[in-house]
């Protein structure tokens, strides 16, 4: 199993949702509007798709929070957000075997070899202790990437033999 390196991604401040990956990019939604993130470079290609306004309009019908949806429709895609107060559950576990979890610590991620329950990787990663924030980790469903993300920071990581 191959070591996951860190791709460079450009500060976005703060982070209100995003989207996992999805063709080797993500969206990600802050107080200035959506960004896509591109993935197949290093450092990642940051490009602001929508401005604030055009997010509130384009929202098929839903829109963001609790009363609303959590899906947008964007560049003929659907792209489903995970935030402080939107989401679903995310890949854990890879076909390859391995998992994350949470260490006991709480401040770090743990991918894991079910086969043999041995740690292949501890990265670093705290926990959000306030309910107005979030952190939340996954693999992209392609398997391509593990993203883990806080309303502060970014992370996204790719498997050696994929860079």
């Amino acid at each position: 199993m191959e070591e996951w390196l860190e791709l460079e991604i450009p500060e976005l401040g703060h982070i209100i949702e995003f989207a996992f990956p999805q063709n080797d990019r993500m969206l990600v939604r802050t107080p200035d509007g959506m960004f896509s993130v591109g993935l197949q470079e290093d450092p990642a290609k940051v490009e602001n798709v929508m401005s604030v306004e055009e997010v509130e309009v384009l929202d098929n019908g839903d829109s963001w929070g609790t009363e609303q949806s959590d899906k947008l429709n964007f560049d003929d895609e659907e792209w489903f957000f995970h935030g402080a107060e939107s989401g679903d559950v995310t890949l854990c576990d890879l076909s390859t075997g391995e998992r994350i979890e949470v260490a006991n610590d709480r401040k770090h991620m743990l991918l894991i070899n079910s086969a043999n329950e041995k740690v292949i990787q501890k990265i670093e990663f705290v926990m959000a202790d306030d309910p107005d924030d979030f952190s939340i980790a996954g693999f992209s469903y392609d398997e391509k990437y593990l993203v883990l993300c806080t309303n502060q920071r970014l992370r996204v990581f790719s498997r050696d033999d994929l860079i």
